[in-house]
């Protein structure tokens, strides 16, 4: 039955985007029904405009509006730091950041708070990626390639919640040397108990390029190097003590012809009611293009050295490496193979597989419908295979049971074996100058899941029985006239017959902004409205579930542009909607929030 309506509303939808697109392909040529041979797949991306006309206060929030994404761990700075997607574990995002995949071995998925906001140029989403058996997210830093360099002061207040100043400077040294830095300090004064909260995020880099680097072909030789600080420290709502992250990061980067060498180091501690855990690493990656007229191969080598401890172990030293072939060719213009092959090793797991392949072919001059099959392992995380804790004394990644059992000891499994995901996706994108659009179903297929249960009066990780879930993803941007946006991101994932979980059967996020430009366009005006729909769903509470309602939250924002000089206000809930996405975590306050930033060019 589920499968049905699924796929009705697929065919509905499909007819519906492919009228649109017909109407606006008789705009277009009428010949011209073919790739080009330089497009690549479509993504939701947030670039340097979007992301200041969000202007949400940590990239997650961003994150959060995307396609599928349910937004998990409000406590730290009141924002959530893990997204699930489609019901599966946050681990099955990847994040592509400073040119590498970022990752967290103990708890098993990365903190998007990693990514810092202020550094940021552009945000994709691949929601029907190759890369894993979720999204991935590419965040780009700014100003890390020879383009002139610009500066950016902001500060935000809000009259509940954050304020933070951020700051970027970047100097020309020479005619092939600049230096940037930047950063961001932040306080959030909590509005429920003890989640008082600091964050300080710190960064420099110097970016080199040889005389060559200019031409055309892009055929010189330039690089970067940098280094990174992140360091936040928060209350735990309702307890006496806090959690606190320090991370910091070296990255040396060399790029010539096709060809990268990343060299990269990480030290990362992490401490939770006077427990430490800690994480440290050095890794190298290599990387090699082979692009022709149609077709292209990326290979990429890894390999890295960390020791970790948790704060029931001692430090344990080990290695993992691993190797990437991702390709695409187009035959005769009309349709696109993508495909995906890779291996993980690690000297405490068993190899983990990548398999994916993608079909494209143009319908029509505006419509292109995609057919795409994956298979993704993961390894457990050192979180599941050696955890040993009382009930408060670690911080616990998301699972239900958790919260069901609060005064239940954790006790992790070194017999586990890799989590088994098989996808399916169908869909279609729609890519013309004012619309655009990406609509698909996918089923899951988990063998062997990672999962917690209650065994002998313990909280135990184990491997599942198998589990399958389907559902429809889909987001749109569509410029009515030239200064009207409206735009739509959502998901469903129905429920099956007495299913009970927190990610919602229908979750959606709306906006529609109207942009006006006055005295030469030298003052750019823009009002956003936007609505976010979290439907029905189930909160995990002492001893089973708790059903939350559809929750409708309304926000408002005001933006004022001259020259390089920004002014912005936002209402944010406001109608004050009392409302949950994690038990314990309130997100229900209404906002009052001015902010204003300066960007210039040196």
């Amino acid at each position: 039955m589920i499968q049905v309506r699924l796929t009705s509303l697929l065919l509905l939808l499909i007819i519906i985007l492919s009228l649109s697109a017909s109407k606006l392909s008789a705009i277009e040529s009428e010949n011209d029904s073919s790739f080009s041979q330089t497009e690549r797949p479509a993504a939701l991306t947030l670039d340097d405009f979007d992301l200041g006309d969000f202007d949400f206060e940590e990239t997650a929030d961003w994150i959060t509006l995307m396609p599928g994404a349910y937004p998990l761990d409000a406590g730290e700075f009141h924002q959530p730091f893990r997204v699930l997607y489609l019901g599966l574990s946050p681990k099955v995002t990847t994040y592509n950041y400073r040119g590498r995949v970022i990752s967290d071995p103990l708890l098993g998925s990365p903190e998007t708070a990693i990514l810092p906001p202020n550094a940021l140029s552009q945000l994709k989403y691949d929601a029907f990626s190759l890369e894993g058996s979720g999204p991935h997210v590419t965040a780009t830093l700014r100003d890390l390639s020879p383009t002139p360099p610009t500066s950016r002061i902001a500060h935000r207040d809000g009259f509940y919640g954050m304020s933070y100043v951020d700051f970027g400077l970047s100097q020309m040294v020479t005619p092939s040397w600049r230096l940037n830095g930047g950063g961001r300090i932040a306080n959030f004064s909590g509005r429920i108990g003890n989640t008082e909260a600091y964050g300080l995020n710190l960064r420099a880099e110097v970016v080199w390029w040889d005389s060559t680097y200019a031409k055309a072909d892009s055929s010189g030789l330039w690089g970067w190097w940098g280094i990174m600080q992140n360091e936040r420290k928060s209350g735990v709502p309702y307890q006496t003590y806090d959690h606190s992250t320090k991370r910091y990061e070296t990255d040396a980067v060399l790029f010539w012809k096709k060809n990268k060498l990343h060299l990269y180091g990480l030290q990362q501690v992490e401490t939770f009611h006077n427990n430490e855990d800690g994480w440290e690493e050095l890794g190298l990656l290599l990387s090699r293009d082979f692009i022709t007229e149609g077709k292209g191969i990326n290979l990429e080598v890894r390999a890295n050295l960390a020791r970790w401890k948790l704060s029931n172990t001692d430090w344990a030293s080990t290695s993992a490496g691993g190797g990437t072939v991702q390709g695409f060719h187009y035959f005769g213009g009309l349709l696109r193979l993508d495909g995906h092959l890779g291996i993980d090793l690690s000297d405490d797991f068993d190899p983990s597989r990548h398999l994916g392949i993608k079909a494209s072919k143009k319908l029509i001059n505006s419509l292109t419908g995609f057919l795409s099959a994956a298979q993704h392992q993961y390894f457990p995380s050192r979180f599941e295979t050696d955890a040993f804790f009382e009930s408060g004394e670690h911080y616990y990644p998301y699972h239900h049971t958790f919260y069901q059992n609060p005064d239940l000891t954790v006790d992790g499994s070194r017999d586990l074996k890799n989590e088994t995901i098989t996808s399916v996706q169908a869909g279609i994108d729609l890519q013309v100058d004012h619309i655009r659009g990406q609509l698909g179903v996918i089923h899951f297929n988990v063998a062997e899941p990672l999962n917690w249960v209650v065994e002998d009066g313990f909280i135990k990780s184990v491997n599942g029985d198998s589990e399958e879930n389907s559902g429809l993803i889909g987001w749109l941007r569509y410029n009515l006239i030239p200064e009207v946006e409206f735009g739509v991101t959502g998901s469903y994932l129905p429920l099956s017959d007495n299913q009970k979980r927190i990610t919602p059967e229908i979750s959606a996020h709306t906006w529609l902004q109207y942009k006006l430009l006055l005295f030469n366009d030298h003052l750019d005006l823009r009002f956003r409205l936007w609505l976010d729909v979290w439907g029905e769903r189930y909160l995990p509470i002492p001893g089973g579930w708790e059903s939350a309602p559809l929750d409708l939250v309304t926000s408002g924002r005001i933006n004022a542009r001259i020259y390089n000089f920004q002014i912005y206000y936002n209402l944010i809930n406001m109608f004050d909607l009392r409302y949950e996405l994690l038990p314990g975590y309130p997100m229900m306050h209404k906002e009052e929030v001015l902010g204003i930033s300066w960007t210039f060019t040196n």
